[in-house]
């Protein structure tokens, strides 16, 4: 974990690496970014022109820090405008919450939290990680999309539904029932909230790993999608920030702390099985101290009870695909990342036309 007296990231240049190349690890607390900040961070620390260097910023005077008794006047302050603020985002909560629940009964909306099946990365994680990546042609992804006509965002989680249908059949731990994913989805735009660091909401996505066929799990999928978003574009964008703000960090971290030592989130039904991100990056070659980077792989993180994440950046004409897992839940992830290879072979050898 990050040390909290300091900055919430770090950076690490990897020297050694195959072909004579070097790697860099950037590693940043969610709470400072979300995928699109990220990316926008990485972007502004490399170039397009490989002579070009990053400007420094101009020297800012950092303000003091608040007093003691600023602090307390600001919570107290605080304290006396939540009711207010509770009273005023009451209403669409409620007028939101049977929207939900008829579309919960009628299957016309997203998938319902607590649903998924359970597998083995559904258990409660320590802070050991494991990591894996590989990378596909863009131009392959394009090409399946257009020939299903389907969304470029469906073929990501297609590509990951195939893969985890691999991986679980050969581990004899394959459900019946479709995987849930958390689908985050940037509101950059759509929030009315000014600037911080996240601005993202999500929905959930099922996959259909019980479907062995990789053409009908992608129609399953583009289907699924279309009534998720329409069910997710309902909710306005800003009530998952809106509520979050009503929870008192500390008291928060304590039940956190309670939640992993009683390994709760093996006690309770699976609120999803994993989370996939779809991140746009670059479109042109970029360089890092004129180095050109042959490869961004992203890592987001992983959960009590979703002890896996995938998470996938275009870069320059390539798709770049991020593995993370808690290491006891998912030792074997390099063959997953295989696997979204062999899916992506199996893709194309489906899609009409094509093979």
């Amino acid at each position: 974990p990050l040390d909290r007296s300091r900055p919430l990231w770090e950076f690490y240049v990897i020297e050694g690496v195959e072909g004579d190349g070097v790697a860099v690890l950037l590693k940043l607390h969610h709470a400072s970014v979300d995928g699109v900040s990220g990316a926008m961070l990485v972007a502004y620390l490399c170039g397009l022109d490989p002579h070009s260097l990053v400007p420094l910023p101009e020297a800012q005077e950092n303000p003091a820090a608040p007093s003691h008794f600023d602090l307390l006047r600001s919570s107290l302050a605080g304290l006396a405008r939540r009711p207010v603020e509770m009273a005023r985002l009451l209403p669409d909560l409620l007028g939101m919450a049977p929207r939900w629940v008829g579309r919960a009964l009628t299957r016309t909306g997203m998938p319902v939290p607590f649903t998924a099946p359970r597998t083995s990365f559904n258990r409660t994680i320590t802070g050991l990680r494991k990591v894996a990546y590989t990378s596909l042609d863009l131009q392959d992804v394009k090409r399946v999309r257009r020939t299903f006509k389907v969304t470029v965002n469906d073929v990501v989680l297609a590509l990951c539904a195939g893969a985890l249908r691999r991986y679980l059949d050969e581990r004899g731990e394959l459900p019946r029932e479709p995987l849930v994913a958390t689908v985050p989805v940037s509101v950059q735009g759509r929030t009315a909230r000014d600037g911080g660091a996240n601005q993202v909401s999500a929905f959930f996505a099922a996959l259909p790993t019980q479907l062995a066929d990789p053409a009908a799990r992608i129609y399953a999928i583009a289907e699924s999608n279309r009534v998720a978003k329409e069910h997710h574009f309902s909710i306005k964008p800003d009530m998952l920030q809106d509520w979050a703000q009503f929870a008192p960090a500390r008291l928060f971290g304590l039940a956190m702390r309670a939640y992993s030592a009683l390994r709760l989130a093996e006690k309770h039904p699976v609120v999803h099985n994993l989370v996939i991100s779809n991140v746009p990056g670059p479109p042109e070659p970029m360089f890092l101290l004129g180095a050109r980077v042959t490869g961004l792989y992203p890592l987001g993180p992983v959960f009590h009870g979703a002890g896996l994440n995938i998470t996938v950046m275009s870069n320059a004409g390539r798709v770049d695909v991020g593995l993370l897992a808690a290491r006891e839940l998912v030792p074997e992830l390099w063959s997953l990342a295989d696997a979204v290879q062999d899916e992506m072979k199996e893709l194309l050898r489906a899609a009409p036309g094509l093979a």
